[in-house]
């Protein structure tokens, strides 16, 4: 009995020991992860893309897949996994924006934690409890230097995916350390670390990076540790790509995309220098970032020194991997040219440089002088960084290059510090704007029904002059008959998506502007850069190409981009995304991808029919002066010029403005006002009997002086500063062009074959 005394003592002791050694490690690695979780939950809020992964999980939970809009397939998510994790959680009764929020929080701390593990594992040499470590302080240096970020508060919710990503290269960075340092004596193969190591490209693909360097020092000590055969490296890569590859081969079979639609929209493999420079000193050099990278630097340096001198190559990966990684993925960022967002995509990226730092033994006191003198410079330094930082460092209220405050922004426009639910973004002016927009769709069902040319409200396309005038102008067009099958009461085209469509409901169609959720807009051609992700904007007339019945006397560049979607490449395209997927469609899928991925198209109708269809566009002759803008219009499809309206300028000798009027049968339709609006009488010209017009002639200096009707039959009188302006022999007139400003400084014909 006293022996079994004895040997409880000693474990008594033991545990003891064990306890205090642990206990100082533990507050030690707790002070940041506090201070984190508190930022982080003082500034917890719901970002507008939150709410459009928000749609999608609604979609998919009701059995219509992960997409935006039911019936078109399209991936208007970045992050697969995070997609998955909130509406699993959704699935399990919790509600959509809470789960995304309150997962992101988590994850955010979960990352802190295991990144300080991970390190502290690396710097002991693999004593998880480091004996080897005792007599030294444990600094959380690269943790310290993360959670003083505002950035790192705002996105650690959000409902946006950089708290998972944070979480997951925690994750992954301590189990790639556990492999390293794991005992000579362990054989088995790390396929958990490396199946985790997979999933990478699903949190967010740029992550694909860091999948791969830290795949490195797991593979060398796989290979180290098992005797070679080919069999190790076929159950590794079985291991890491099982998940990615499947999720790829359902990428591009069910969505006919090898990327996510948000990378094509965001432009994620052109390069922009200049404004990804500019994003990086909106964050670096903001937050003064240099100096704890200095600091946090030396450190590495000193352990990646130590271990070369041991000629211990595989710890030098270990520690060297994830901040090469970090680095390589900060660098992507400034590449593409950053993001509208305020420092949200260099987070990972530091993160991931920060690992092997997250937690530094020190040794005191120190015998050399040049340490000491170092040591407590580089501890000035931080605290006092770390503190200004967290106090006092604050980002612009307005936007600067195009990159905002994105969570202070929402936060004013809600009227509350921490929205996070629909409801509270009731002041929202998106939220006004949704329930104008409702109600202005109601309106428009009720007077169709009243006109006799609607039995229900579910057939029509919405249409605004913000996203560009049409000529004639029309409220809405009847809906194409396959869209109004999916349900939809309406269709209706806005940028900012996310609170907007969730206010409308699942039963209005939101074609997204910018082209986010929209395959078409993604695929814009662009002329030049704008604010980053919000660089493709289309105009009325392909949104109504792509959903509407055609109309009599519709704007003839509907007409153009309706031909064209029924081409080439367009064509094939609307059905990878609209059509029925059978089996065969998405073996299809798989082969088009790839020629998608490349697909680009001009927004002008009329050069993208040329492109596609093979036809040749609208050809022009136009006379007169250099000054003014050009602008152009076609009469609709099947009908003629049989007018133009011109006003003369009142103290000018030149013409003010000109109006084209297009006839077909009895039905005219009439065509915008080119140059100004004001002058003095108007005169109509015409030919006789209603004869369409065969041209235009007139004179000309620097403005057009004067200007006739040509009919068919008259005469061509040109000469100095006269001209006539006629389709050759063949061709048709379909339109006029000018170059207009407050008067008329050119005129001319548009013609077709």
């Amino acid at each position: 009995m006293t022996e079994r005394r004895d040997d409880k003592t000693g474990s008594d002791d033991l545990l003891r020991d064990r306890w205090l050694r642990t206990s100082p490690l533990l507050l030690m690695a707790m002070a940041p992860v506090v201070f984190f979780g508190a930022m982080i939950w003082s500034r917890r809020w719901m970002s507008d893309d939150g709410f459009i992964n928000i749609r999608i999980i609604e979609n998919l939970l009701a059995g219509h897949g992960p997409v935006f809009n039911a019936g078109e397939r399209v991936e208007a998510y970045t992050s697969t996994l995070w997609v998955g994790v909130v509406a699993l959680l959704g699935w399990v009764g919790f509600p959509l924006e809470n789960a995304a929020v309150y997962a992101g929080l988590i994850f955010s701390m979960a990352g802190v934690v295991l990144a300080q593990l991970g390190a502290l594992r690396l710097w002991a040499d693999g004593d998880s409890l480091p004996a080897t470590l005792s007599g030294r302080a444990l600094v959380p240096l690269g943790m310290l230097i993360y959670v003083v970020l505002p950035p790192a508060w705002d996105f650690g919710t959000s409902g946006l995916e950089t708290g998972l990503a944070i979480g997951w290269l925690g994750l992954v960075f301590f189990a790639m350390a556990r492999v390293v340092t794991a005992d000579e004596s362990e054989r088995g193969l790390p396929l958990g670390t490396v199946a985790l190591l997979g999933l990478g490209p699903l949190v967010r693909p740029e992550l694909t990076l860091f999948s791969f360097g830290l795949l490195v020092p797991v593979l060398w000590s796989s290979i180290r540790r098992q005797e070679w055969r080919a069999t190790l490296l076929l159950k590794l890569g079985a291991a890491m790509g099982a998940v990615p590859v499947a999720y790829q081969i359902f990428r591009m079979g069910y969505f006919a995309a090898l990327v996510p639609n948000t990378a094509i929209a965001k432009v994620a493999f052109d390069s922009r220098w200049e404004q990804g420079l500019n994003y990086a000193e909106n964050f670096f050099g903001l937050y003064l970032l240099a100096i704890p990278l200095i600091v946090a630097a030396g450190f590495l340096c000193s352990a990646l020194i130590l271990r070369g001198h041991r000629k211990d190559w595989l710890q030098v990966s270990a520690f060297a991997a994830p901040a090469f990684c970090g680095l390589l993925y900060c660098s992507y960022v400034v590449y593409v040219g950053g993001d509208f967002m305020h420092g949200r995509m260099f987070l990972p990226g530091l993160f991931g440089m920060l690992l092997p730092v997250a937690m530094v033994p020190l040794r005191w006191p120190v015998t050399s002088r040049v340490t000491t003198v170092a040591g407590v410079a580089a501890a000035i330094l931080i605290t006092v960084w770390s503190a200004y930082c967290a106090t006092s460092i604050r980002v612009d209220r307005e936007n600067v290059h195009g990159i905002g405050d994105e969570r202070g922004w929402y936060a004013r426009q809600a009227e509350m510090d921490n929205p996070i639910s629909l409801s509270d973004f009731e002041e929202h002016y998106f939220i006004g704007d949704a329930r104008s927009l409702r109600n202005a769709v109601d309106r428009e069902c009720q007077r169709l029904a009243r006109r006799g040319q609607s039995e229900d409200c579910e057939s029509f396309v919405f249409v605004e002059r913000r996203h560009g005038d049409l000529e004639p102008w029309r409220a809405s067009f009847p809906m194409r008959q396959e869209v109004a099958q999916r349900g939809f009461e309406a269709v209706v085209m806005r940028s900012g998506i996310g609170m907007r469509t969730l206010t409308m409901g699942p039963e209005v169609h939101v074609v997204d502007r910018i082209g986010l959720s929209d395959p078409f807009a993604a695929r814009k051609e662009l002329a030049r850069r704008g604010r980053p992700g919000h660089e493709k904007a289309l105009p009325n007339y392909w949104y109504i190409a792509r959903f509407s019945e055609p109309v009599s006397g519709e704007d003839a560049r509907i007409g153009a981009a309706r031909r064209a979607l029924e081409c080439g490449d367009l064509a094939e395209l609307a059905d990878a995304v609209e059509g029925e997927l059978t089996p065969r469609r998405f073996v299809r899928n798989m082969r088009l991808s790839f020629r998608f991925h490349r697909l680009e198209f001009n927004p002008d109708p009329w050069k993208a029919e040329a492109e596609f269809c093979g036809t040749s566009p609208p050809w022009e002759r136009i006379y007169g002066g250099s000054g003014g803008t050009v602008v152009r219009w076609d009469c609709p499809q099947d009908y003629q010029l049989v007018e133009l309206r011109k006003r003369r300028a009142r103290d000018e000798d030149a013409i003010a403005s000109i109006q084209p009027v297009c006839q077909r049968d009895d039905h005219r339709v009439t065509g915008p006002v080119l140059g100004g609006t004001t002058g003095g009488v108007r005169q109509t010209l015409s030919c006789t009997d209603g004869e369409a017009l065969a041209g235009i002639s007139g004179e000309y200096d620097r403005f057009v002086s004067t200007m006739q009707a040509h009919c068919p039959g008259d005469e061509v009188t040109d000469g100095l500063r006269q001209f006539t302006a006629t389709c050759v022999e063949g061709a048709q007139l379909v339109g006029v062009v000018a170059r207009a400003g407050a008067l008329v400084d050119a005129i001319g014909v548009r013609c077709a074959d």
